[in-house]
């Protein structure tokens, strides 16, 4: 994954909404820049009209920074922070069958990277999303790994 400017805050693209959205949702909480995403694009009764537009269009900047470039034209033209959020939310979080067809192509070419910590793993892989009745296990976890140890001595590789 790409790491940005804003610390250790990654970059968004077609693999890792998940962890994106909480860090992104992190990051505008501490820069108190979460209002327009909060009150789903209206203005807080006791903030001011220009004090409203500068913290909505700092929003989208912050956001638009944290976005790789494959996505950004999907949410170039965006003047609402809560729009260009919920634009995201449907193309990366809804459940459609596109999304279930891309998942699953990459659980089927899952495979743990040298260097990679699992549960750095397992997140990337939005393994927790591809479960049928929402709750993954502990043993659907450790049946995994064990998979993948086999095949990779099959084919001769411990990497």
């Amino acid at each position: 994954m790409a790491e940005h400017s804003l610390g250790s805050m990654i970059l968004l693209s077609a693999m890792n909404y998940a962890i994106w959205k909480s860090r992104m949702e992190d990051i505008l909480f501490c820069k108190d820049l979460h209002d327009p995403l909060e009150n789903k694009g209206d203005k807080h009764v006791a903030t001011k009209d220009e004090e409203w537009k500068k913290m909505n269009r700092k929003t989208i900047g912050l956001i638009r920074q944290c976005i790789g470039h494959e996505v950004f034209h999907h949410v170039a033209q965006e003047t609402s922070a809560y729009e260009l959020w919920i634009k995201l939310e449907e193309m990366y979080q809804a459940k459609t069958s596109l999304n279930k067809a891309l998942l699953m192509r990459r659980l089927l070419n899952l495979k743990l990277q040298r260097e990679t910590i699992v549960a750095e793993h397992t997140s990337e892989s939005r393994i927790c999303n591809s479960v049928s009745n929402g709750k993954l296990t502990t043993r659907m976890v450790m049946d995994a790994l064990f998979n993948e140890e086999a095949r990779r001595r099959e084919m001769g590789t411990t990497d």
